[in-house]
């Protein structure tokens, strides 16, 4: 396991009830005192080759996904550059479409859904009741969130954040690097780099009746 912190727990309570056991944790810092991680051997990470070889274990990339922060793709890379694999992640709980296709290093959590089609990129991370419609074709690094929902055909570019609960219509294209912010709606095309945030709320002041003046 690469990183200790809250989405190496996920990761590692989904592998624990699949029986699969983790030799290790590999981290800048220690594991955080989650119960998950009692009895796993700690590695400390000080940027040199890993102790260990690539032929021996898959690797579980631990870390999140924040948008604008390139940690998680950057550890993907430096361990790809050594010529580790990654292990696909998918909790039981989760539904994935044996029509879909899952790219190495995904993580699809807790209920969550894959639907028929779908194509789902190298680490990209499908969170907590997420929804990826059929035919949706979802490019590497992506984050999609707890809670969001991609509408049928629907493609995406490298790097894309889909925030908490945010939604997109059907057959929409999102360019690389773009940022859908928590609860925001995608209802047009977004260009690459570009950011979509939900529209502010706002309350009507009611107008003064002419018999009040």
């Amino acid at each position: 396991m690469l990183g200790a912190g809250g989405h190496a727990s996920v990761a590692a309570s989904v592998l624990r009830d699949q029986g699969i056991s983790i030799a290790g944790i590999y981290a800048k810092t220690p594991a955080s005192s989650s119960d998950i991680f009692a009895g796993i051997p700690f590695f400390f990470d000080d940027g040199d080759p890993p102790p260990f070889e690539c032929t021996d274990f898959d690797l579980v990339n631990g870390l999140g996904s924040l948008p604008g922060k390139n940690a998680r793709v950057d550890l993907h890379k430096r361990f790809k550059r050594l010529g580790f694999k990654f292990l696909t992640v998918v909790a039981p709980t989760s539904v994935v479409s044996e029509y879909a296709k899952l790219e190495e290093g995904v993580h699809i959590l807790h209920r969550a859904v894959i639907n028929a089609g779908a194509h789902i990129g190298v680490s990209t991370i499908v969170n907590t009741g997420a929804i990826v419609e059929h035919d949706c074709k979802i490019g590497d690094h992506n984050h999609l969130a707890p809670g969001c929902t991609v509408s049928g055909g629907v493609s995406t570019g490298d790097n894309v954040h889909i925030g908490v609960g945010a939604s997109m219509i059907q057959g929409l294209s999102i360019g690389s690097n773009v940022l859908i912010a928590a609860g925001a709606t995608a209802v047009n095309n977004i260009e690459p780099s570009d950011s979509l945030y939900p529209a502010k709320p706002f309350l009507l002041k009611k107008s003064r009746r002419t018999d009040e003046i």
